[in-house]
């Protein structure tokens, strides 16, 4: 075999298997003769970078009734898997608020419609995390909005936060908008409001379009209106990793 001439291998992107933390590929190689009766032994495992990322471009993500479509183009050549994110609506849950100060208060009160689903929703959140509040009201709005204080121990249940302002109001009455994950969020906070979708495959197209339906409650009544989507390059362990991210879409309200 040592006299045999050894031929350069190339490996196409497209069969590259799902990227390490890192955006890194495992390789280990062995060599055959011409005539496949003789190899060498496998090699170490050697860790090297991955491709490099090209962004997403237009990425939007567009909903009709309970369908939701993710819509991204770039020119990878690769899966890629995607991530969701359903921000809590405050009309599905009739919710009050409250501010004082900075203090910034949505609470829900237990005898409301859906409000079983309450302490499900507010376990996602503890205490440091950050949120972005919209569409509320001008003094509870805001991006990037600290939590200070969970409860779902007794009604009625809330998040608290501190805002950007020092403005107080108190409303008695339901009242409308949508908080959730704030963009800037930590990655190990996105890894607990981002829930694994689906793999999407390799097309050859720089256009893809991914058409989902959104979770649905208990009752067969739509759970969300609004959701978050990020897109990442596939990886081994199916979990948010910023290395591999190329888009976080855009919240869509339909």
């Amino acid at each position: 075999m040592a006299e045999q001439q050894i031929f350069e291998a190339k490996i196409a992107t497209s069969s590259f298997p799902p990227r390490l933390s890192g955006n890194k590929l495992a390789l280990r190689y062995k060599v055959n003769s011409s005539d496949l009766n003789q190899s060498t032994p496998w090699s170490p495992v050697y860790y090297i970078d991955g491709p490099t990322r090209v962004n997403a471009t237009a990425n939007t993500i567009n909903g009709s009734g309970t369908k939701i479509t993710i819509d991204w183009k770039d020119t990878n050549v690769c899966n890629y898997d995607l991530f969701v994110s359903y921000p809590i609506e405050l009309a599905m849950y009739p919710a009050r608020i409250n501010s004082v100060g900075f203090v910034k208060t949505i609470y829900f009160l237990s005898a409301e419609a859906q409000s079983a689903f309450i302490p499900e929703e507010l376990a996602n959140f503890k205490v440091g995390d950050l949120i972005d509040v919209v569409s509320i009201n001008n003094s509870l709005n805001g991006v990037d909005m600290t939590v200070t204080n969970v409860n779902l121990a007794t009604s009625p249940y809330y998040i608290q936060y501190t805002g950007d302002s020092s403005n107080s109001t108190a409303n008695t009455t339901e009242t409308g908008g949508y908080f959730g994950i704030a963009a800037n969020a930590t990655s190990e906070q996105n890894s607990r409001h981002y829930g694994y979708l689906a793999k999407y495959p390799l097309t050859g197209e720089e256009e893809k379009t991914y058409t989902f339906q959104s979770a649905i409650s208990k009752n067969g009544v739509s759970r969300y209106g609004i959701v978050k989507a990020i897109v990442q390059i596939e990886g081994v362990d199916k979990s948010i990793d910023p290395s591999l991210q190329i888009a976080n879409t855009i919240v869509n309200v339909f």
